[in-house]
């Protein structure tokens, strides 16, 4: 799989670096490469799919919240921003104490609505 990562087509690339950022982390730079990518270009779907694979990640994404920041603050769609500020309060829940965004975000997260009626 890591061979995928210096394959000329960029959708294998970004592929493999999905993949094996759930298990690598994003240390590699390949793989952090290949997310940022995602992340920055204009397919829709790599964008969702880099913000879903950095959340699932957790707090081994860290390295990558700066570029994550970038995106959130450079869309105007704003399910997709909430998206990303929410992926980011994953990644980091002490940004919710700084950033307004990742708070709201979180707040608005229908996952985390049903926990707090259960425990209710």
């Amino acid at each position: 799989m890591e061979n995928l990562l210096d394959v000329e087509n960029a959708d294998i690339r970004f592929g493999a670096a999905c993949a094996l950022a759930k298990y690598k982390g994003v240390n590699d730079s390949k793989i952090s490469k290949e997310l940022t990518a995602g992340l920055k270009g204009p397919d829709g779907l790599k964008q969702l799919m880099a913000i879903e694979t950095l959340q699932h990640i957790g707090t081994d994404a860290q390295p990558m919240i700066p570029e994550m920041l970038e995106y959130a603050n450079s869309i105007d769609d704003r399910f997709i921003r909430e998206l990303a500020f929410r992926a980011i309060g994953y990644i980091d829940s002490n940004l919710r104490n700084t950033m307004p965004e990742v708070d709201q975000a979180l707040k608005n997260d229908p996952s985390l609505k049903n926990v707090v009626e259960k425990v209710k």
